[in-house]
């Protein structure tokens, strides 16, 4: 079966049935389209979570225990990923902060001109050691935005898809799965992300990936990129640096960001993965 066949056949199935197998064998026919990129320490991890107080690693890292039942851009039901966001580690931190607000961000999901405060726990993660990952773009992709790393990927891909036995294939495939990546998706339909978290979980679990990595939609592809890690490599790839309170206000049509604590937190409990417990 071609791509394009394998693709029309993705997009006849009625996703509001949530057909996982379905999806789950057409994925598995694409094979591993991969052009695999290696990112290192020169990059800074950041990942965002809802409310203040907390005083322990396993609090702003991946989700634990029960795990949701639906899917969400990256993740099938019953796996658990690391998502956060990732730039250049000159770049202006306030990039990262900006993607990870439009994602987060409910009174944005209400619109510009709802006014509101939101307060979030910030954790700021190095990079171990080197991550596989597969970059999902194209040369379509959010064209003549400002984002470095996004200009970096394209760059990439374009010289290495030659050495891809099928580019031709392969550049169908990339441009399907952009577009799956790509799509926005309202909170009550998020039956739409079964193909990208089916294709997503292939690439991490079937190809060997550490994780992928994506320009966010909610910010128009701008400012860096958001990434989603296997749990399985965070303990021994990720150190986690810092941790910072931080407020997103929202009133006449702008937002601003406001670290909230005034004081620097004490370290309390280290290890090689960075923090363990802290007190503000």
């Amino acid at each position: 079966m071609t791509n394009d066949e394998i693709i029309r056949r993705l997009l006849s199935l009625d996703l509001s049935t949530y057909p996982y197998d379905e999806v789950r064998e057409l994925v598995s026919l694409f094979g591993p389209m991969i052009v695999r990129m290696t990112i290192d320490g020169n990059l800074i991890i950041e990942r965002l979570r809802p409310e203040v107080g907390f005083t322990k690693r396993k609090d702003v890292t991946y989700k634990e225990g029960k795990l949701e039942d639906f899917p969400n851009r990256a993740t099938i039901p019953g796996r658990s990923i690391f998502y956060g966001t990732i730039a250049h580690h000159k770049d202006n931190p306030m990039n990262r902060r900006y993607i990870a607000i439009c994602e987060s961000s409910s009174l944005l999901k209400k619109g510009k001109n709802v006014s509101g405060r939101e307060s979030y726990t910030l954790s700021i993660w190095g990079i171990k050691r080197p991550l596989s990952v597969g970059f999902i773009v194209n040369d379509k992709a959010f064209e003549n935005r400002n984002n470095r790393l996004l200009q970096d990927a394209k760059e990439y891909y374009n010289r290495n898809r030659s050495f891809i036995e099928s580019p031709l294939q392969m550049d169908i495939y990339k441009d399907f799965v952009v577009e799956q990546f790509s799509n926005p998706v309202a909170d009550d339909q998020r039956y739409k992300y079964i193909i990208s978290a089916t294709i997503a979980d292939k690439m991490m679990y079937a190809s060997g990936l550490d994780g992928i990595v994506y320009p966010s939609v909610k910010a128009d592809g701008e400012a860096g990129l958001n990434i989603a890690l296997k749990k399985e490599c965070v303990d021994d790839a990720l150190k986690l640096l810092n941790v910072e309170e931080l407020d997103y206000i929202q009133n006449k049509g702008e937002g601003s960001i406001n670290i909230a604590k005034g004081q620097p937190m004490r370290i309390t409990r280290c290890d090689s993965n960075g923090l363990l417990e802290w007190e503000w």
